[in-house]
């Protein structure tokens, strides 16, 4: 490979496209379907390429749609591919996730609870003070 970075190679595959690389939504369909065959995940993914649609993003998956967001084809099948391993990893640490999300709650509402202990006792102690002035 040579030293060019990878948006470099990238604008210039997409100045000259080769027509047996023709990128299109058939073409981009086709190669996620590759991917579900390889690997056996993602089973009901969808595609869907709107270029130009959110500026800020490259793509994303949304429920179990990837939606690519760039305009040059071939960066379109190379967020492809991202958006669809991004997916399956993913996938293998959404457990952790749930977990880590549950414990984040339960130790909010024992945080709320013991503040609202320390916040009657120090609401019992000054009003204490005050009727003893």
């Amino acid at each position: 490979m040579s030293g060019q970075s990878l948006e470099s190679r990238t604008a210039k595959s997409c100045l000259k496209p080769s027509p047996s690389r023709a990128i299109n939504p058939v073409k981009l369909k086709e190669e996620l379907e590759w991917l579900k065959r390889q690997t056996g995940l993602g089973l009901d993914l969808n595609v869907v390429w709107a270029p130009g649609a959110d500026k800020a993003l490259l793509g994303e998956v949304k429920g179990r749609v990837i939606y690519l967001y760039v305009e040059c084809g071939e960066r379109a099948l190379e967020t492809l591919f991202h958006e669809y391993l991004d997916y399956c990893v993913s996938q293998a640490i959404e457990p952790y996730r749930m977990v880590t999300n549950d414990l984040i709650k339960l130790l909010n509402r024992v945080s709320y609870e013991r503040k609202e202990e320390v916040v009657g006792a120090l609401c019992r102690l000054f009003e204490g003070k005050r009727h003893e002035n």
